[in-house]
């Protein structure tokens, strides 16, 4: 009994680590950049985010890129862009 005892003990806390493990591994992002900014949805500036693996155009007011469908999105400063590829 005592023995059936220590390997469940045993087996819960390989579980346990494990779990711990998978749940604060790093995680893989999908995209290349992140891009936060703001836009305006009924004359309110509203934070938003987009994702994307290519950039077209940087300049100190605008970015650029186009999305899969080929439809251009420029987004207007102030915005952060966050390189995931590092």
């Amino acid at each position: 009994m005592k023995k059936l005892i220590n390997i469940t003990t045993i087996s819960l806390l390989t579980l346990f680590i494990f779990a711990v493990a998978i749940l604060t591994a790093p995680k893989m992002t999908k995209w290349r950049y992140q891009i936060r900014g703001y836009v305006q949805i009924e004359g309110e500036s509203r934070p938003a985010i987009w994702y994307t693996d290519s950039i077209d155009h940087i300049s100190d007011d605008s970015i650029t890129y186009h999305n899969s469908d080929g439809s251009r999105v420029v987004i207007d400063s102030p915005y952060i862009l966050y390189d995931n590829s590092k």
